[in-house]
């Protein structure tokens, strides 16, 4: 991978510390895109509902995991996020 791959994918990964209420305001107004709208979005989250997870990923979130997460889960989202055209 060239360096700037690595910088690129080290600075993808972030942690939010939002509280349920302000997560579904993200969605439901579709900010959620207007954090990063050239990566794609991997919510994880204690607070998932189905219906919190359909806006979601109508809202343009890729994928949306529920804690406790599991690292096959984790490994399977975060392959299909690279697998997206950037």
């Amino acid at each position: 991978m060239a360096d700037e791959e690595c910088v690129s994918f080290e600075n993808a990964l972030r942690e939010l510390q939002i509280s349920a209420d302000q997560l579904k305001r993200l969605v439901s107004e579709g900010e959620i895109r207007a954090i990063r709208g050239d990566i794609p979005i991997v919510l994880m989250s204690g607070y998932v509902t189905p219906a919190l997870a359909h806006r979601a990923r109508d809202a343009g979130v890729l994928d949306v995991l529920a804690k406790p997460l599991v690292a096959r889960d984790i490994a399977r989202s975060l392959a299909d996020a690279l697998q997206q055209p950037s």
